[in-house]
């Protein structure tokens, strides 16, 4: 598009106006890597180790360990990291001599964490 513009007191010269070109467009994706399949089986495994088969619990768990600020409707929507992060949280209640305690224990420590929500 032209645009004619002053350049100086009485004259005036046309310039060519063009958008400006967003070098890093927002992005539709949630920030970080998805969840892999491997970490969803893995973390169903683990979760069935402990006896949790319910998926509205699991996904529960899932949220407050991964300290998502709303609970995950799906495992799909964790990403690769918070998915990790429930893994190895897991991974270390799995090994307590009484590893349905220790879950217990974890989420009511992550729950005060949260300020009681």
């Amino acid at each position: 598009r032209s645009v004619p513009l002053l350049v100086s007191r009485g004259k005036s010269a046309v310039f060519i106006v063009r958008p400006l070109v967003d070098e890093n467009p927002p992005s539709s994706e949630p920030d970080g890597d998805a969840i892999t399949r491997a970490q969803q089986d893995k973390l169903r495994a683990q979760l069935g180790e402990l006896e949790i088969e319910d998926r509205e619990e699991m996904l529960r768990i899932c949220g407050a360990l991964a300290a998502v600020d709303r609970p995950p409707t799906s495992s799909s929507d964790l990403t690769k990291d918070q998915a990790s992060m429930v893994i190895d949280i897991l991974e270390r209640v799995l090994q307590d001599d009484e590893p349905q305690r220790a879950l217990d224990a974890v989420l009511a420590a992550q729950t005060e964490a949260d300020g009681g929500a």
